[in-house]
């Protein structure tokens, strides 16, 4: 029996945010969230835009 790997990926883009999970190479789960400029023009740098991003996937 060969060895199954669950991978949750998470692509952080400009307007959006893609998140998808993979058992191996086979997908299980794709999304993409999309954002306003607005939205994300009051943070300075991606990183803080962790949180907005997290809550936002968690809501959905």
């Amino acid at each position: 029996m060969s060895e199954v790997f669950r991978l949750l990926i998470i692509n952080p883009g400009s307007t959006s945010t893609k998140i998808a999970i993979y058992d191996n190479e086979k997908p299980v789960l794709e999304e993409t969230l999309r954002h306003s400029t607005e939205e994300l023009s009051k943070y300075s740098k991606i990183y803080d835009q962790y949180e907005f991003r997290k809550t936002l996937y968690l809501k959905h």
